[in-house]
């Protein structure tokens, strides 16, 4: 019984509707601060058994790391050699749009734009991925970076490439054009750019410094965590009453931001700060992008915990 217990309260909190009676009776501000607590003595672990390559690693870009840290959002530009990004490029222009799948808005069904991610495996339907994505994990500044951001190696499953073209320029409202985190801890996004990213193609909204943790953010996730929880219990009974998550403009002003970049560039971006994707301004324009993830990123801190906790019950014992 407290092993089910344990593991439905451990549960990786992005996923709120999972957790709905928990969060309702207040639990969700202790899971908050047990899984910061956790995440903590997890990444200074990490540290410790590769301090050397991190103190070299800091040392040799702390420009951009401070810039992050600061920003919570950062572009660095021609990121491949000119003939590498030429390859990249060429390969990835292989894939028809003939392949792009119509997304729809989980809210309204309506169409939203059309795009695809493709992973790895997928991608080999259409070219050599090996090629591909050697010349990812083989760029010393995205694996250095990924490496001291994320405390892991790069990783083929990580990578995926995405294209979204707009289907209909008056109706692009969806669930993440709204300004949201994808994370209460730090969780960095790598981006690589294939074409030019513009407003006028959907150039993501990035609230700057929105990433640094605070009392008050604190208990804004958690505010927000209830209101979700009640929008999930209300959608069967009440469907009418439905409560804004993230009551952003509430909360503090938010310098926001479109993070324009061009082909061949590096975006890195910390989940924890408030986002939101960007709107199409010409129907012909579309946005292509190297997506790179943690593996795993919603249970990559949930399944270690929970086993930790239990195997320390049966110590105990």
């Amino acid at each position: 019984m407290l092993k089910k217990f344990l593991l439905y309260f451990l549960k990786p909190i992005p996923h709120y509707s999972n957790v709905v009676i928990l969060n309702l009776f207040g639990f969700q501000i202790i899971r908050f601060l047990i899984f910061r607590f956790y995440i903590g003595t997890k990444k200074a672990l990490y540290k410790k058994l590769h301090h050397k390559k991190f103190n070299i690693l800091k040392k040799e870009y702390e420009i951009l790391l401070n810039k992050l840290e600061k920003d919570g959002c950062i572009t660095i530009e021609n990121i491949f050699s000119e003939e590498d990004f030429d390859i990249i490029s060429n390969l990835t222009n292989r894939i028809s749009d003939e392949n792009l799948i119509e997304y729809k808005d989980d809210a309204s069904k309506s169409p939203v734009f059309k795009y695809y991610n493709l992973n790895s495996n997928q991608l080999e339907k259409f070219f050599d991925s090996s090629i591909f994505l050697s010349k990812i994990k083989k760029n010393k500044v995205i694996s250095d970076l990924f490496f001291l951001l994320n405390y892991s190696n790069l990783e083929n499953n990580m990578i995926s490439f995405q294209k979204i073209k707009p289907v209909d320029l008056e109706n692009q409202g969806h669930i993440n054009s709204q300004l949201h985190t994808d994370r209460f801890y730090k969780f960095h996004k790598f981006f690589i750019s294939i074409n030019d990213v513009k407003k006028e193609n959907a150039a993501f909204k990035y609230c700057k410094a929105s990433h640094k943790y605070s009392l008050k953010k604190h208990f804004f996730e958690y505010q927000g965590s209830i209101f979700e929880s009640f929008n999930s219990l209300f959608k069967y009974f009440f469907p009418i009453l439905k409560f804004d998550r993230y009551l952003v403009k509430d909360y503090l002003k938010l310098n926001v931001s479109n993070i324009e970049s061009h082909k061949n560039s590096l975006i890195i971006e910390n989940g924890s700060g408030f986002h939101a994707a960007g709107e199409f301004e010409d129907i012909k324009m579309d946005r292509k992008y190297i997506r790179i993830n943690p593996l795993n990123a919603n249970h990559y801190y949930y399944l270690p915990f929970a086993l930790y906790v239990l195997n320390f019950r049966k110590k105990l014992k």
